[in-house]
């Protein structure tokens, strides 16, 4: 026979500071080699236990729960156990392990059976109450900082399964958004082997004996603990014996479960144990209820934040439109600004006529998609934009792709959330103006959907200011032009001149690049410039001999003239009022009335005299015929650097050849 060396494995949390009430040792083949228990079975109680019976047999005599069985076959696999056992209307804790021969193989199984008193009983209540108290403080103390994540749920397993003695393997389940719940961590058990399986509430709750055999049937070792002292032997696969399930409750919900189970014992969880187990779940409640309202709060200052800065972004953007009187410009500014400010990715300007919307401007994040589907006009009606353009009420769609109305072009392109808003004109919608982000939520909530109508109606009076702006400009234009028109007439002039000048000005402005404030100056000179001739005397203006010297001064007058009847129009530029008085300056110096020389003479005074002096060669006078174009061309060259701007004098020539005749 095999030396062998006695082990018996028993923690002083298991076992209890008691003398043994029974020894015994037990061959591989589940036979009774050695027993000592005198303290055990009195004396004619019950059938005589004596080396070399079959274990089975004596346990099966005694009325012994089958766990007995099961915990010596795996003491012979190499595992010490303990459980609590029954015998003759006694309780005993009952320590098995294994018995170790040369090169430490089993070679059989020692037991210990220790009776359980009524103050070892009150010992142990208190062993636990403290094994309690010190898992939960462990247990806030490693994740009370901690983040949700699957580490915490993991911790949160590791702490219930120290709580239970009796329990062996576990798992954490969190209820999804559909309702039913999902394995977030699992201890005994491998947590992939739970992967894709959910339960409902009603079966999480049922707790009777092999209601979890499908799970006990995954068991496997688990792969990757939370730390080394958390390292629990696999769950044997077979049926779970017994099973604690208790809610955490939030607000009358159960948002999740603890599900703990044993393998050995059906009674393995006693009052106790539901009871730790249970103020463990209240403290987790609690735990996930102030993590909730973390979340709430966070979101809540995200949300005001955002809030603060749309409104900002609107009260900007109300000043800074006041300052763009050209419509195109604004549309072009408020489709930007409001990308910025809601962080859409694509933004597009429709017009509503025929029936229709067409999409005139798209701008930020495209795709070929989106742009070759937005060149169909979209029908009234259909999709997010052409709804707004009859209901005339803006409109956000947080999941287009799901939307019922949804416009089927569009799913292609992308396009996941929509913001549509009506753009009206004198109380008609006229334009629409959407944003869009493409494939991401955008999320805004009720109130941004109201900062950006408001966005909308700032635009639409900032339209409408510029609709009044430029009527008054067509009128100012439509006024100077007859102004021009008139002095046609009475300097008999070649008709047509006031129109040439004006077009030949405004061509010229482009090749020279001025922003539109100088544009719209230069072309009011045009139409301005020979005023002061009004006030010539026709004898002079009208002589058709040649001028005195004195005559020709009084001519030489009329810039003066005209400046000082321009006087009083303070909406006039000064660039304009420079090219009245000083489109007959000459580089030279020797032009009139200043005598100024080179670039003291103002820019636009310097381009219109070559408009204006191309024109009068070109046209036919009274006192002159036509220059053909080349010979005006070649006379404008000649005078570069003399009469003209020697750097003008090409950007013109380049107009004129862009300008149509």
């Amino acid at each position: 026979m095999d030396e062998f060396a006695l082990t018996i494995s028993v923690s002083s949390e298991t076992l209890l500071d008691q003398l043994p009430a029974a020894t015994w040792t037990v061959d591989p083949d589940l036979r009774l080699t050695s027993w000592n228990g005198g303290g055990l079975v009195p004396p004619g109680a019950a059938p005589d236990i004596r080396p070399g019976q079959s274990v089975t047999a004596i346990l099966h005599a005694y009325g012994v729960d089958s766990a007995a069985l099961a915990a010596h076959t795996r003491a012979l696999q190499g595992a010490a156990t303990s459980l609590s056992v029954r015998a003759a209307g006694r309780e005993f804790k009952v320590s098995l392990s294994p018995l170790r021969g040369s090169r430490d193989h089993v070679i059989g199984v020692v037991g210990v059976a220790v009776e359980v008193t009524a103050e070892a009983r009150e010992n142990e209540r208190t062993r636990r109450e403290a094994a309690f108290g010190r898992a939960l403080s462990t247990f806030f103390g490693h994740t009370v900082r901690h983040k949700v994540d699957a580490a915490f749920y993991q911790q949160v397993l590791a702490a219930a399964l120290d709580m239970v003695p009796g329990a062996q393997a576990g798992s954490f389940w969190r209820r999804n958004d559909d309702g039913n719940y999902q394995a977030m961590a699992a201890l005994g058990f491998e947590l992939a082997a739970l992967e894709g399986v959910t339960l409902t509430a009603a079966e999480l709750s049922r707790a009777e004996p092999g209601h979890d055999t499908r799970l006990a049937s995954r068991a496997q070792q688990e792969t990757s603990d939370p730390a080394p002292r958390q390292r629990r032997p696999p769950a044997p696969v077979g049926v779970v014996r017994a099973t604690l399930s208790v809610p955490v409750m939030l607000h009358d919900e159960a948002v999740a479960y603890l599900y703990l189970h044993s393998f050995d014992r059906g009674d393995a969880f006693d009052a106790q144990a539901h009871e730790f187990v249970q103020l463990f779940a209240n403290e987790l409640a609690a735990l996930f209820d102030h993590v909730q309202l973390q979340v709430t709060l966070r979101k809540e200052r995200s949300r005001l934040a955002r809030s603060v800065a749309e409104y900002k972004a609107l009260a900007e953007f109300s000043a800074e439109i006041e300052t763009i009187h050209d419509t195109d410009e604004l549309v072009e500014y408020g489709t930007e600004r409001l990308l910025r400010a809601f962080e859409f990715d694509t933004a597009m300007f429709t017009e509503v006529r025929d029936g229709a919307v067409h999409f005139e401007r798209l701008r930020g994040r495209t795709t070929e998609e989106l742009i070759r589907t937005l060149r169909t006009p979209q029908p009234l009606g259909a999709g997010v934009s052409g709804r707004v353009a009859v209901t005339g009420e803006a409109l956000y769609v947080d999941d287009y792709p799901t939307w019922e109305a949804r416009h089927e072009p569009y799913l292609p392109t992308g396009v996941q959330s929509i913001l549509a808003l009506p753009v009206r004109k004198h109380g008609q919608v006229l334009h629409t103006l959407a944003f869009a982000t493409l494939n991401r939520r955008a999320a805004l909530d009720e109130n941004a959907v109201r900062i950006a109508g408001a966005f909308v109606k700032r635009l639409e009076n900032a339209f409408e200011r510029t609709q009044h702006l430029d009527e008054i400009k067509a009128t100012r234009e439509a006024t100077f032009r007859s102004l021009g028109v008139a002095l046609e007439y009475r300097d008999l002039e070649t008709r047509g001149h006031t129109d040439r000048v004006v077009n030949l000005s405004r061509s010229f402005a482009t090749a020279v690049g001025l922003d539109p404030e100088q544009r719209r100056a230069l072309a009011w000179g045009a139409y301005l410039h020979d005023i002061g001739k009004v006030a010539v005397p026709d004898a002079i203006l009208l002589k058709p001999g040649k001028l005195t010297t004195e005559e020709y001064d009084v001519i030489r007058k009329h810039t003066l003239f005209g400046v000082d009847m321009l006087r009083d129009m303070a909406f006039l530029p000064a660039d304009t009022v420079a090219v009245v008085r000083s489109h007959h300056e000459r580089w030279d110096g020797s032009g009139y009335p200043d005598g100024l020389a080179g670039e003291s003479i103002p820019l636009l005074a310097r381009m219109f005299s070559l408009v204006d002096v191309y024109d009068a060669l070109t046209s036919e006078r009274p006192y002159k015929p036509a220059w053909t174009h080349a010979d005006a061309v070649a006379e404008l060259q000649k005078q570069a650097g003399a009469q003209f701007d020697p750097r003008l004098v090409p950007l013109f020539l380049a107009a004129l050849a862009e300008t149509p005749a």
